[in-house]
């Protein structure tokens, strides 16, 4: 038979089968190192083999094996342990095959009964198994040599494929297998098998002893000839191989019972014989005693007393060494172990299981630590304290209706939105200012509305602190200030952090995650908190008056002069990052995403939040590749390995598969902020948002790379149009983000803002054009910082 190799939408399918079948959230695991399928029964974890055309109905069988496991196995090591300690406590390891055999026939029985459906998948799997030869029996020519336990085994898993012969003793067990319904009746009968087993061995032992000393008569028959029995099958092909087992477990034949009765009376002659004999031995005690007597003087012929004892001593260790001896081990499970081996699929790649890590108490810099890094700064430079009146003073002058304009279309837009929540129902009572146009109009009954209650709203931002944001970072940090008055203004909770990789000493030395999938511990990412809601006004404005002046020199120069700028151009001169976390330097956007789903759950629950909404405010992608923290290749050879993130908490699983655009340069990082944005999505639902700072040259690749078809040539052109007239473009549903907005941040320079009296003749035609020029040019950058905020509102009012 030539079985498939289920593709990865029929792996998904199974995992959620398993899931479906097991009614819990289990984790299912694809392994190509597993020899078989596994189930922890502590963490519930189920591992799934990668075998070599593993066919459909033989990966149900194994899910659906291991997931009666899950149903039905008590969990947990001490029930195993115990249960082998009771069955034997010397030998636990043979012990623990025999209370496998008899639970892998209760739990099989369970999940076909359970779900019917399966039963096919039984019969077609272990068809497979059995021409794969995986319980090594096609060079047996008699099952009957195999141990008790591995007749057992089989006869439950391809009994109505094979004969299985069992003796009368041991067909009373055999049936009593198929009847057992809790764990103790496993425990208690495979005991009882155990023991059984063990009885045989040791007889066979004497047996084979025996024939040793005297020799085998020629001509006799063997004890399993006259005493072993078949038991028959329906001779169906396996459609239910429950139907099967129970028609197998057929009583003993009159045959079989007269086969007995003269098995017992020869052993009954034997003894017979031996009693005789012994009582000839014991014939004339004074003979008896004087050999005693002469054996203890020493005068006994050829030491015929020392002899005796020391065949009694040889009894005595022979019987202790026989019940100290274990039952046959399992022939079966050793084949199987081999052949399994084989079926490994030595090409397969291992999939790097990644469950998303725990935040520590480093991850997030408190805006009381962030607070304390800018007043010693302040404190140690005195022109900070006296220019930050004058800095915070020209944001109001040239901001503050930019914060109110934005306010009134957040309110118009949350009454519109609460017009269409509400609902009118007439009374029934009549409306005394309305009865006097009954003729004419319907309406003269009194009116209730209802409004339904709206949802409340939530913002975390996160700005990107790297290197490249340098020529932009004080702008940025104009547009952070902004934003977060319009949250206090129309009331809604935030927390605006800055990500940088540069914050590890601020507050404190400890990590960022715990240790994880992918060794959380040694990620340095940073989020420091900047902004917040609750803040007192005096303190926000001090904040925000700090962050102002600080982004201004840590930028390393002012690139669009805002009025803002000019004042701290003109009060204060310093260069480089006036604090340590303010050394922009890389890109660590999946680094601050990994953390995002834990806080933002946290932030939801504490404020009460509804819908949570996330913004990302970058210069680029992200250029931490999180599984540099992972053996992410193949140990034999280049290939990459596919890494399933697992959300612990939604207990969802996103697979990567796709390869970066960059190539080797960024493997994958572009498609594990998809991944990370996707978990945010199921973790805490709400708006994903990336506000991207970019120029004209980038956005010509920029556009066509973030479009859902790039191959659109109409689309791009018109998206490029938009973004070079108007500063700004957006694209719905990018790179994992519900949208994408790119902001030209150079649409003015330095040396393009002029002022009127750098024009000395008003009929200077060359001076009026370049006036012209600037005069458009700051008008467009004006534009382009609206449309921010403009659509950040419209976003977070939904």
């Amino acid at each position: 038979m030539t079985a498939t190799l289920p593709t990865s939408t029929n792996l998904e399918a199974k995992n959620l089968l398993a899931k479906l079948m097991a009614t819990e959230d289990i984790t299912v695991e694809h392994d190509p190192s597993a020899q078989t399928a596994m189930f922890d029964m502590e963490k519930r974890v189920l591992t799934l083999p990668v075998w070599k055309n593993l066919s459909s109905d033989t990966l149900d069988l194994l899910i659906g094996h291991e997931v009666s496991h899950a149903l039905h196995t008590p969990a947990g090591r001490e029930p195993l342990t115990s249960a082998c300690e009771y069955i034997d406590k010397k030998h636990m390891n043979t012990a623990k095959d025999y209370l496998n055999v008899v639970e892998d026939a209760r739990i099989e029985r369970m999940i076909k009964t359970r779900f019917p459906g399966l039963r096919k998948s039984f019969v077609a799997g272990y068809r497979d198994l059995l021409e794969r030869d995986l319980f090594g029996i096609k060079k047996i020519s008699d099952l009957a040599e195999l141990p008790l336990v591995d007749r057992i085994n089989l006869q439950y898993k391809i009994g109505w494929l094979k004969t299985i012969p069992f003796t009368a003793e041991e067909l009373s067990l055999v049936q009593r297998v198929a009847t057992t319904s809790s764990w103790d009746d496993v425990v208690k009968l495979s005991k009882e098998i155990y023991d059984l087993a063990k009885q045989q061995a040791k007889d066979q032992k004497d047996k084979e002893e025996e024939k040793g000393d005297q020799g085998s008569p020629d001509g006799a028959e063997s004890e399993d000839d006259t005493d072993e029995e078949s038991v028959p099958t329906d001779g169906d092909d396996g459609e239910d191989s429950d139907d099967v087992e129970d028609n197998s477990m057929s009583k003993p034949t009159d045959a079989d019972d007269d086969s007995d009765e003269k098995s017992k009376d020869s052993k009954s002659g034997e003894e017979s014989a031996d009693n005789e004999d012994a009582e000839d031995s014991t014939e004339g005690g004074d003979n008896s005693t004087d050999s005693d007597d002469d054996a203890e003087d020493g005068d006994g012929e050829d030491g015929e007393g020392e002899e005796t004892a020391s065949n009694k001593s040889e009894k005595t260790e022979k019987n202790t060494e026989d019940d100290d001896a274990p039952a046959p081990k399992s022939k079966t499970q050793s084949s199987v172990e081999d052949n399994l081996k084989n079926m490994i699929d030595k090409d397969a790649v291992m999939p790097v299981y990644a469950d998303l890590p725990l935040i520590d108490e480093g991850y997030v810099v408190s805006l009381k630590d962030m607070r304390q890094t800018l007043t010693d700064w302040m404190n140690k430079d005195p022109r900070v304290a006296t220019v930050l009146p004058a800095v915070y003073a020209s944001w109001k002058a040239n901001h503050m209706n930019s914060v109110q304009s934005l306010a009134t279309e957040f309110d118009r837009r949350k009454a519109a939105d609460a017009h269409k929540r509400t609902a009118v129902a007439e009374t029934g009572s009549i409306d005394p200012n309305r009865l006097h146009a009954y003729r004419i109009a319907e309406d003269i009954f009194l009116q209730n509305a209802y409004v339904k209650d709206g949802k409340n709203h939530g913002l975390m931002l996160v700005l990107d602190m790297s290197g490249s944001m340098a020529a932009q970072f004080h702008d940025t940090m104009i547009q952070l200030v902004t934003l977060a008055h319009f949250c206090r203004r129309v009331n809604i909770p935030f927390t605006f952090y800055g990500f940088t990789d540069r914050a590890k000493t601020v507050g404190n030395n400890k990590p960022s995650f715990k240790t994880g999938s992918f060794n959380g511990n040694e990620i340095n990412t940073r989020l420091v908190t900047l902004l917040q809601d609750g803040m007192r006004t005096t303190e926000f404005a001090e904040v925000c008056s700090l962050l102002l002046l600080a982004s201004a020199t840590a930028g390393g120069g002012l690139s669009v002069m805002h009025p803002t700028s000019q004042v701290i151009k003109d009060k204060y001169s310093a260069y480089g990052p006036p604090v340590a976390w303010m050394t922009l330097d890389n890109t660590p956007t999946n680094g601050a995403l990994l953390g995002m789903p834990q806080l933002m759950a946290e932030f939801k629950k504490n404020k009460r939040v509804e819908i949570m909404n996330l913004i990302v405010l970058t210069d680029g992608e992200s250029s931490d590749d999180l599984s540099d923290h992972h053996a992410a290749y193949n140990s034999n050879n280049s290939r990459r390995r596919p890494i399933v993130w697992r959300d612990t908490k939604s207990k969802k699983t996103y697979k990567m598969s796709k390869e970066s655009h960059y190539g080797c340069y960024a493997l994958g990082r572009i498609e594990q902020s998809e991944v990370l944005l996707q978990i945010i999505r199921d973790r805490v639902g709400g708006n994903q948002i990336c506000i991207h700072l970019t120029n004209k040259s980038e956005a010509k690749v920029l556009i066509p790379r973030h479009s859902p078809d790039p191959y659109d040539q109409v689309a791009i052109a018109a998206m490029m149009k938009k973004f070079v007239n108007e500063g700004w473009a957006n694209l719905k549903n990018s790179h994992g983000y519900v949208e994408y907005i790119m902001i030209n941040s150079q649409l003015t320079s330095t040396d393009e803002h002029l002022v009127l009296t750098d024009v000395n003749d008003i009929n200077d035609k060359k001076a009026i054009n370049h006036l012209r020029k600037t005069f458009t040019a700051k008008m467009a950058a004006g534009r382009a910082n609206r449309p921010l905020l403009t659509r950040v509102a419209e976003l977070i009012s939904k």
